[in-house]
This record gives C-alpha cells, structure tokens and sequence, in this order.
C-alpha cells in the first residue's frame, strides 16, 4: 500500500515530536517548522515510523493518506492521495473529459481503490 506524508505548516508549532521518531521523511526548515521531504511518499520500511510521527504530534499538522487508483473507461489513470483528493482528482477529470458525467462524492470513493 503506498502512502504519502503530508505537513500543514500552519498548523505546526515546532515542537519536534516527528522527528524525533528518526523518519527520514521529515526535518525542520529555517523557521523551525515541520518539511516532508522529497515527494512524500512513504517507503513501506519506514511506515511505523511515519504513523508514529502523526501519532506524536501535538497538533495534528500531519496527515498520511493512502494512493487511490481510479480507472476511467475513457483509459485515464486517475490518482490520489486520500478521500478528498481523489474526489478532487476525479471532479477535475469528469469537468474536463466528461462534462456530461456527475458522480457523487460517495460514487467516485466507490470506484476507486
């Protein structure tokens, strides 16, 4: 299952808690906030870790969502990072290829995996 690390920058207050857990996704930047590195894409040897590091955090600023794959019968592969994106993922696509088309949000999570 591939995940992905996200920071709310706003939301931190620089307590550290996360990298303390030693992820080698996560650092502090200039001002003492919290960084995801790189893409944020979880390695599965570091998954643990990257839930504790949600976990420990004071106020909430991370979030770690699952890949989600939705395949349009048009043949576009459309991809996600957790529930709202995928609907927001899937919404520009219909807007976009398939004007005609609406789903629901609870249509789109369905046929997504």
């Amino acid at each position: 299952m591939v995940m992905k690390l996200t920071a709310d920058k706003t939301r931190c207050i620089g307590a550290a808690a996360c990298v303390g857990t030693s992820v080698s996704v996560l650092d502090l930047d200039e001002n003492g906030k919290v960084m995801v590195l790189g893409d944020g894409i979880v390695p599965d040897s570091e998954l643990a870790d990257v839930q504790d590091a949600v976990a420990f955090c004071p106020v909430t600023a991370l979030r770690l969502e699952r890949r989600m794959v939705l395949d349009c019968p048009c043949g576009e592969r459309l991809v996600g990072y957790g529930e709202d994106d995928m609907v927001a993922v899937a919404r520009r696509h219909l807007e976009e290829a398939h004007p005609h088309l609406d789903y629901s949000r609870d249509e789109i999570l369905a046929l997504a995996r």
